[in-house]
């Protein structure tokens, strides 16, 4: 069995650029169109983290895990978003809409196996209907 418990501590310096957009657009009274997109790009300089699981603490002196180079957790490359709002009246409305993100990192402390604790990448459709009270 797994036990995920996370760490907080701070790297010595890291890089962290991107770019998002968003539109949304009435087509008419009744049908309302949006997305969005963006773009990230995130690494790690010089952090050698103690609290990674693949850290030595039995060694002397202690051995950290290189952290140098890699993502940030929960940063994923891409993310996407396109959907729709059809009013049917004032009150009710039902919504449309397809998200895709790319893996990304859970944390920055856990090693399982061979592969670091992933959420792979996925694709969502979500169809709701609202009601709005006033």
């Amino acid at each position: 069995s797994f036990n995920f418990n996370d760490y907080l501590t701070n790297a010595s310096g890291g890089d962290s650029y991107g770019v998002e957009f968003e539109t949304k657009w009435q087509a008419s009274d009744q049908i309302e169109l949006y997305s969005s997109i963006g773009f990230l790009k995130t690494q790690y300089k010089n952090f050698a983290s103690f609290t990674h699981d693949q850290a030595d603490l039995d060694a002397i002196p202690p051995i950290p895990f290189d952290m140098n180079g890699r993502a940030f957790a929960h940063s994923p490359e891409y993310q996407l978003v396109i959907g729709n709002n059809f009013f049917v009246t004032d009150n009710w409305t039902v919504n449309a809409q397809i998200e895709a993100k790319d893996s990304f990192y859970f944390s920055d402390f856990y090693i399982i196996g061979p592969q670091n604790v992933i959420k792979q990448k996925f694709t969502y459709c979500i169809i709701k209907l609202s009601f709005k009270l006033i």
